[in-house]
């Protein structure tokens, strides 16, 4: 380990918001930056309390504790027992893990002036929070601060990108208007570090595509584990304007209370391939809270939108779960729904086959183009769906902790619209043509490319 650090580990131990994530890529010397930074806490501040928390305790020994101790021989003392580093001047290191939210308890009634965690997109939000919640001292003048390292990828990948990447610029400080808590993101890619092997630069270069840009470029939209790594803008983004008429129109739901619900437009072309040109979307202005909208009052935000539009839009699918049984003897949410006017079909919501159904929408075809096309303006589906991650158990499946409420909606909708099925509508006339030719000349401009069907 190098204790002299190098330019961007500089800007790092030198950051004075609450909360610093650095790192981003591979190599750059993220976990001996946490470590310099603990260490010198632990040097300038007599009795200060600092945790040091990775996901796991064997990843911890590895990773940081063998690097630590012999760098404090002959001037801290080490209880093994308890994981613990004391400094002469009373300053204390606390080593832990934190894997889930009852591992994370243990610290309850603790309070730590420094919180330094290695890996964060490793841990669920509700265990950072909890932690967070730790991140505090009763040293007079002292301002407790929380710092993190992390490559993209992982469990936690969609909320610290939501927390430290999407709020602001790189290296730019945000403030959060309802905390008052600032944050920072300094990333650091392999090339700012001096101190690394080439021959591990190189074996960087030579991973696969998404991989090599999520470690060697710091790309955190291209993450090992996401769940749509096939998902991009520049191939599946539209910019919203009228579809052709005679397309038929269908809506899909991922119904939500307390949690988000997802109302999903859809419009079908004549090859079969998916516009979602409109999104309705439950969101309470947190991540993952809904508006606690009665299915009532959804439906009238819906019609009123299509009668607005001057559309005719089908039934189309929803979760299973609102045409069970409802509290009691009372209506089912299907029932509400159709009450009001707005009719649902249950959809088929297996959930593995519904995602290979979605890669397989996602995947771009020989002519170029992909089966499923997402308006600009569907703001909660590039906010969300992007970020999703793999589920760590069942590598097939998404994982649930994430937002996924989108991405169940717009599962709905693929599996209510099979490839193998596909029924064409009556022939193109010179709108559909016109629309068609327009969305692809504007991407061969930007992507100069040369499009197959063109004569």
């Amino acid at each position: 380990m190098q204790l002299t650090p190098f330019a961007r580990q500089q800007e790092f131990l030198a950051a004075t918001e609450d909360e610093v994530l650095y790192g981003g890529a591979a190599g750059g010397g993220k976990t001996d930056a946490l470590i310099l930074r603990a260490l010198l806490r632990l040097q300038q501040q007599p009795g200060a309390h600092v945790l040091f928390v990775r996901r796991a305790y064997p990843d911890l020994e590895m990773s940081v504790i063998r690097r630590v101790l012999p760098l404090v021989q002959g001037i801290a003392a080490y209880d093994g027992s308890r994981h613990l580093l004391r400094w002469p001047n009373g300053a204390t290191l606390q080593f832990g893990y934190a894997e889930r939210y009852e591992d994370a308890l243990r610290y309850q009634s603790a309070e730590f002036d420094l919180i330094c965690i290695d890996e964060l997109t490793q841990l669920p939000e509700d265990v950072f929070a909890l932690l967070l919640s730790r991140n505090r001292t009763s040293i007079p003048g002292l301002r407790p601060i929380l710092r993190a390292a992390t490559n993209p990828g992982g469990p936690g990948h969609a909320w610290v990108k939501r927390r430290f990447i999407d709020v602001a610029p790189p290296d730019t400080t945000y403030t959060d208007p309802t905390t008052g808590r600032t944050r920072r993101f300094i990333p650091a890619r392999v090339q700012d570090n001096p101190h690394i092997d080439q021959g591990y630069v190189q074996r960087l270069m030579e991973l696969p595509d998404l991989l090599r840009r999520a470690l060697l470029d710091g790309s955190w939209d291209a993450a090992e584990g996401l769940a749509f790594p096939e998902l991009r803008r520049d191939v599946h983004a539209f910019d919203p304007r009228p579809l052709p008429e005679h397309w038929p129109r269908f809506r899909a739901l991922d119904w939500g209370f307390a949690r988000p619900y997802s109302v999903g437009w859809y419009a079908v072309d004549e090859d079969g391939r998916l516009w979602r040109y409109r999104e309705l979307y439950g969101w309470g202005g947190d991540p993952d809270v809904g508006t606690r909208e009665t299915p009532e009052q959804v439906a009238e935000r819906i019609l009123a939108i299509e009668r607005e539009a001057g559309e005719t839009v089908r039934p189309g699918p929803a979760d299973p779960a609102i045409f069970g049984a409802g509290q009691g003897t009372g209506p089912t949410v299907a029932e509400a729904f159709a009450r009001a006017g707005v009719v649902w079909v249950p959809a088929d919501h297996r959930r593995e086959p519904g995602w290979a159904a979605l890669h397989e929408r996602l995947r771009v075809r020989e002519d170029g183009h992909p089966m499923l096309m997402v308006a600009t303006t569907c703001l909660h589906f590039w906010r969300t769906v992007p970020s999703l991650v793999l589920d760590r158990h069942r590598p097939e499946d998404v994982d649930t902790r994430g937002e996924d409420h989108v991405a169940d909606e717009v599962r709905y909708a693929v599996m209510s619209r099979p490839l193998a099925a596909v029924v064409r509508p009556a022939p193109p006339g010179r709108e559909t043509l016109g629309f068609i030719r327009e969305h692809y000349l504007r991407r061969q401009v930007a992507r100069e490319e040369r499009f197959p069907w063109r004569q």
